[in-house]
């Protein structure tokens, strides 16, 4: 069962991440409202922990750890491995295919992205500048998380928040201390745990409340607060301090994941955002993923051809679509028969 606000929040989420890249209010008094493509991802992952948990956990029939990880691997890599190629065919015509590397492609393969220049520790970038990648690679070590701890029914809920309290602190406080890329997926796991806490919550009740959510909350508040030492510590030193950079970006992060549980918490039991509303930005949903790890390679294209504002806008637009829509009604379902079937094996 697919929940309308669910699927209105996917669907605005990619939208926004794209008009954020595009920036088509740049130079206007509008452009701050397409500034916060980041807060944009963290919503990402509060929705993913909520649609697996909801999915998964609810099932009748549960996969096993390496079959959920099969599963969500057919789901992610067709249309990832795709999105690269796009990437690398943008960059050969803008003249940059010094980005196609075997450690390049080897490292966003193994789902170990980031974005170096925006945060210490990275081991390699997204493949030739397709930027949204950086979060496939967390998405990816959250579904391993996720299939560790609920790999055995022996675990209790209080022993596997524990473990997800442990990884997510731990995590920020030795990246504080020695920045290195998986200490940033655990110490980010929290975030996508939070949505997964909501479902759990939302499955049994059909709302959510702050008695519940305490945990999830106070982790993130946790986390924010130790991401805002050096903050304060740069601050108070007359440090360099990026609103788009470590550390602020992180603590960005995290404090919108703490907003996100709040409206969540509230849109449950009132409606904040109008049905209208919801049921357009639903329109999205089914091509979000598709849109948003492909429109980066698009923009560049349409880019080098130098229309006008106007007219790079819409063809951006729609051509943005038009390749989410083929890579996920048309070539996805495709992969996902052909990978999903039973193998056939012959007796001897």
């Amino acid at each position: 069962m697919k929940l309308e606000s669910l699927e209105g929040v996917r669907g605005f989420a990619a939208v926004y991440v794209l008009l954020h890249h595009l920036n088509p209010l740049a130079g206007t008094p509008f452009e701050p409202i397409l500034k916060f493509g980041q807060e944009a991802v963290i919503l990402f992952f509060l929705v993913s922990g909520f649609v697996i948990a909801y999915s998964q956990i609810g099932a009748r029939a549960k996969r096993s750890p390496l079959g959920f990880l099969e599963h969500r691997a057919i789901r992610i890599y067709p249309i990832f491995l795709i999105s690269m190629v796009l990437a690398a065919f943008a960059a050969a015509v803008s003249g940059r295919s010094e980005c196609i590397s075997t450690k390049a492609v080897i490292g966003n393969l193994l789902m170990l992205q980031d974005i170096a220049f925006l945060k210490s520790g990275t081991w390699v970038e997204p493949f030739c500048s397709n930027s949204p990648l950086w979060s496939l690679s967390y998405e990816w070590w959250f579904y391993v998380a996720f299939a560790v701890l609920f790999a055995s029914d022996r675990l209790s809920m209080k022993a596997r928040r524990i473990g997800v309290a442990a990884a997510s602190l731990f995590g920020t406080v030795l990246f504080l201390l020695h920045p290195s890329q998986p200490l940033l997926f655990a110490s980010y796991f929290s975030l996508w745990w939070a949505g997964l806490e909501l479902s759990l919550e939302f499955v049994h009740r059909k709302k959510t409340s702050f008695r519940a959510q305490r945990f999830p909350i106070f982790l993130l508040v946790a986390c924010a607060a130790i991401w805002a030492i050096p903050v304060v510590q740069a601050l108070v030193s007359g440090g360099p301090l990026s609103l788009g950079r470590e550390p602020v970006l992180q603590l960005r992060h995290f404090l919108a994941g703490i907003v996100f549980m709040l409206l969540a918490i509230i849109g449950s039991r009132i409606d904040i955002v109008p049905k209208k509303v919801i049921r357009l930005c639903s329109l999205a949903a089914p091509v979000s993923y598709g849109l948003y790890a492909s429109h980066q390679p698009v923009i560049q294209l349409v880019q080098q051809l130098n229309l006008n504002w106007y007219v790079n806008l819409v063809t951006t637009v729609a051509l943005a679509f038009a390749v989410a829509y083929i890579l996920e009604i048309v070539i996805q379902p495709r992969i996902a028969r052909w990978l999903s079937k039973p193998k056939i094996t012959l007796n001897t």
